[in-house]
């Protein structure tokens, strides 16, 4: 487990620096630097807007690209992130209690922020329960961005191993629409030979 999390950072008095937030990031196998979570609950209340913003300054100087999984939740932390996110990806599937709470989220993010800004990303979207890709759009008004397939043997042997699929297994569906994604926000042309963009629409069965 992480040695350090975010919720050490909200000990130091005054400004962060660059040498003293990177001594709480966590060095993945892939070279990814993680700033995680706090370990248990009652750590969370330590983290405040202050906080966020400072290590996100701290970040933007130092790297190209910064991900954030905040919580489902719009508190102030999150509205904080998401006010210096060039892009907010916002999940949804395909079930009726998902899209109700999809379009709740959507109305308020689509108060606060351009719609251009604003992706939406369909996670097991090839999944054969009544209610179709279009469907979605339909009830959202908002089109789909990117299409994520359901791969459960892929996702619970990544989880399972600690080692992301996108690594461990490329060539996979999932793998191929993810990294797709990634190349979309980029702004980035994908290699020819990644099948499958994020973008592209699934076959209708």
């Amino acid at each position: 487990s992480p040695e350090y999390t975010i919720a050490g950072l909200a000990q130091k008095h005054g400004d962060l620096d660059p040498e003293f937030v990177n001594n709480y990031l966590t060095l993945n196998s892939t070279g990814l630097k993680v700033l995680v979570a706090p370990s248990t609950p009652q750590y969370a209340e330590t983290i405040t807007v202050y906080l966020v913003e400072q290590v996100l300054d701290v970040f933007k100087a130092q790297f190209d690209y910064i991900i954030i999984d905040t919580p489902s939740i719009l508190q102030d932390t999150t509205l904080a992130a998401l006010d210096v996110s060039d892009h907010i990806l916002l999940l949804t599937t395909l079930d009726l209690l998902a899209l109700h709470n999809t379009k709740t989220a959507l109305e308020m993010l689509q108060q606060l922020y351009s719609p251009e800004k604003i992706k939406l990303v369909l996670n097991r979207s090839n999944a054969d329960v009544g209610i179709t890709p279009e469907d979605v759009e339909s009830t959202l008004g908002f089109r789909i961005s990117a299409y994520v397939p359901s791969d459960g043997r892929v996702v619970v042997t990544s989880v399972n191993e600690g080692n992301p699929f996108v690594v461990s297994q490329p060539g996979a569906l999932i793998s191929k629409r993810v990294v797709g994604l990634a190349y979309d926000l980029m702004g980035r042309e994908p290699p020819p030979d990644l099948e499958g963009r994020a973008h592209r629409r699934q076959a209708r069965r």
